[in-house]
């Protein structure tokens, strides 16, 4: 049977903004400021990179649980979280398009039901958006610290999508797990490695999205 693509959920950083390196040097400065030592600071920055579509919060409790192995209280995790959004949201904010994307949301905003669903914080998520002028494209805008799952479930429910009229576009292993979950269709902006886990589409940047949207539509199930 054929179906039409009706529905598409972006991550954020890495697809909507050129914003990774960003969120990569937000934590640095956020764990050197906080004295941590180089190995430490390099191994939470290897997981940081290797997971881009965790949340903070996540991300956070790893490096007390698993690098530092010490309890921390959500208060603590909750207080780094502020700081680190205080290191990073206006350079964000100042962030480069990734290539089409600006374009893509102006001309087919009203063809498509568009989503964000970003493992950034929600509350600054929609902050950074509002900045930029894009809030109107997007039909809701979600981020942590509820889980990309977590979000990408409660869309399909409130919105009555149908996952195989939904594409999720993300730049992480992480956002491909969460659409494999929804049974949904993927495709991967590559913005670093996703050559390594992802064997589907993958596009250098947004400008070519619109030509792989057409294909999925015809697929057969």
């Amino acid at each position: 049977m054929k179906y039409t693509v009706d529905s598409i959920i972006f991550d954020f950083d890495g697809v909507i903004l050129e914003s990774n390196h960003v969120r990569t040097e937000g934590f640095k400065l956020l764990l050197e400021g906080r004295k941590y030592d180089a190995d430490t600071v390099a191994r939470f920055i290897r997981f940081h990179e290797k997971n881009a579509g965790l949340s903070r919060y996540y991300k956070l409790r790893y490096l007390f649980y698993e690098i530092l192995k010490q309890e921390i209280d959500e208060s603590v995790v909750s207080s780094l979280c502020k700081e680190y959004s205080s290191l990073v949201k206006q350079k964000v904010t100042n962030c480069e398009w990734v290539k089409g994307v600006e374009e893509f949301l102006k001309n087919n905003y009203q063809k498509y039901n568009p989503f964000i669903v970003s493992g950034s914080d929600q509350d600054e998520l929609r902050e950074i958006c509002h900045a930029r002028g894009i809030s109107r494209f997007f039909k809701e805008i979600l981020g942590s610290p509820i889980d990309k799952k977590s979000n990408i479930n409660h869309l399909i429910s409130k919105y009555h999508l149908d996952p195989c009229r939904t594409i999720f576009v993300g730049d992480s292993i992480n956002d491909f797990e969460a659409a494999q979950s929804a049974s949904i269709k993927f495709i991967a902006r590559d913005s670093g490695s996703c050559s390594e886990w992802h064997k589907g589409i993958i596009i250098k940047d947004l400008s070519s999205l619109h030509t792989h949207i057409k294909p999925l539509s015809e697929t057969v199930r």
